[in-house]
């Protein structure tokens, strides 16, 4: 996996998080706001993208 596929994947999950957490349009008392569901969507991104690496990195090194 390239670091481009591995960005886009995050950035997508995290793109998906923050529109689940911000809940566009509703008025849910329990709803976060605008930064803590930034921080939750940067948060989702630095995790999909460590795992993918790490996997990647696992995958290359059985691959020999």
């Amino acid at each position: 996996m390239t670091n481009r596929s591995i960005s886009i994947a995050g950035l997508t999950l995290g793109l998906f998080a923050f529109l689940i957490t911000y809940n566009w349009g509703d008025s849910d008392p329990d709803q976060l706001t605008f930064s803590e569901a930034l921080t939750t969507a940067a948060a989702v991104y630095i995790m999909v993208f460590l795992v993918l690496k790490i996997f990647a990195a696992i995958i290359d090194r059985f691959r020999d």
